[in-house]
């Protein structure tokens, strides 16, 4: 989010910074390679002195220190080489992703043929090479999928994340999941008073901020001025802009509304405290609807966009569930395929905004930051329309909700 931000404040200085920043490998000549490459050997050295112990540590705490090996420099020294070498790493190619995930499974099978893969002296130049073979191998993957001048412009980490996102969805997919999806240890049930002041705190406190939102800013205004203007009686300069502040105060308003109902909904029904749309992937799915939209056809409007929105975030929540239906909404199982998918979406995005016309980059990097910078009251319409339906919904099954956040056998009874 940092990083996105600053290359929307700072466009001129960030200049082909967008492409680097999601994984390139091309280069102006030697120089970046031969100033790492010291540090890469520096780093691989290390790991490998220090593999016996790893490889302690692999058999558990307690056994690592009945041989000798001090557990917690141990897991310092490596951590401190890994992040070294994934500087280096950045420094010549930006955040290549995934290739950390994919190279390492790719080469822990070789452990069960041949048992000198089990040791980390081995492992360790094994998992190298294979980084080194899926970075070029997804270079010249693209090469071949896209033409020449295109190419070019396409970074090489976006087919990584394609590739690993992929990669995640089908590890996760096979994966043994120890984590239940069952209630949890203690349910806690407020007592009336406790959730009527609770209720009243939230609302005061709502009601608050959205005062301050709509005097505070560029221009101040007091109490009076917002009456006036309700009532038609204020002056020009009230007038512009209240006409802009209070459409993106609404727009806040909702969305923020929206996504909490959002991610309260899909928490119970799956049972896991960490399911929420961007986890789950729905967000990106809507996002990549909306991006395909703004980039095919600028002028789209609001409803446009948001029926692209909701139509990518339906597809991809049916694929996340889908995906992670098998053996039941494990939570391990679940959060996985989702983050798989939501890497695989925001790689698409990404493909597509470096491909399309420079404006509408812009316009769709603005779009995704999530800005309510220059909405209008139809933009409110179609989140203020979904919120309603959402909140309706909710409060008439609120029973069934309650009772599917148990566990698998009550909603049954």
């Amino acid at each position: 989010s940092m990083t996105e931000g600053l290359l929307l404040l700072f466009p001129e200085q960030t200049e082909g910074l967008y492409q680097w920043n999601q994984g390139s490998i091309g280069q102006n000549g030697f120089d970046g390679v031969l100033q790492m490459l010291p540090v890469a050997l520096i780093g691989l050295a290390g790991l490998l002195l220090t593999a016996r112990r790893v490889d302690a540590l692999a058999l558990g705490d307690d056994a690592a220190r009945g041989l000798g090996v001090p557990v917690r420099a141990t897991r310092v020294t490596v951590v401190v080489l890994a992040a070294l070498l994934s500087a280096a790493a950045v420094t010549l190619a930006g955040p290549i992703g995934f290739v950390g995930l994919c190279a390492p499974a790719l080469v822990r099978p070789l452990a069960r043929r041949f048992r000198g893969y089990a040791r980390s002296r081995a492992a360790l130049p094994a998992a190298a090479l294979t980084g080194a073979a899926l970075v070029l191998g997804s270079d010249v993957l693209l090469r071949s999928l896209v033409a020449d001048d295109l190419s070019v412009a396409v970074p090489t980490g976006v087919v990584t994340s394609l590739v690993g996102a992929v990669f995640l969805v089908v590890m996760a997919i096979r994966m043994r999941d120890t984590a239940s999806a069952g209630a949890p240890d203690r349910l806690r049930t407020p007592s009336r008073t406790v959730f009527l002041v609770t209720l009243t705190v939230l609302g005061a406190a709502l009601v608050g901020l959205v005062i301050a939102a709509v005097l505070v800013g560029d221009s101040k205004l007091l109490l009076g001025d917002v009456v006036n203007w309700a009532q038609g009686r204020a002056g020009r300069a009230v007038t512009f802009v209240l006409d802009t502040r209070v459409p993106r105060v609404l727009a806040a308003l909702g969305a923020g509304a929206a996504l909490a109902l959002a991610g309260t909904l899909v928490q119970a029904v799956t049972r896991n405290p960490l399911a929420e749309p961007s986890v789950l992937g729905v967000t990106g799915g809507g996002a990549l609807g909306a991006v395909i939209l703004v980039t095919t056809a600028p002028v789209a409007g609001t409803w446009g966009i948001a029926g692209a929105a909701f139509a990518g975030s339906a597809i991809t929540a049916v694929v996340v569930f889908g995906l992670a239906a098998r053996g039941g909404f494990r939570q391990n199982r679940l959060v996985l395929v989702g983050i798989g998918v939501a890497s695989g979406t925001a790689a698409l995005i990404s493909l597509l905004i470096v491909l399309t016309d420079p404006f509408n980059a812009t316009k769709a990097l603005t779009w995704l930051s999530g800005s309510t910078y220059g909405r209008t009251m139809p933009d409110v319409v179609p989140v203020a329309l979904a919120l309603a339906v959402g909140v309706g919904v909710a409060f008439a099954r609120r029973t069934e909700l309650d009772l599917v956040s148990l566990d698998e056998d009550t909603p049954r009874l």
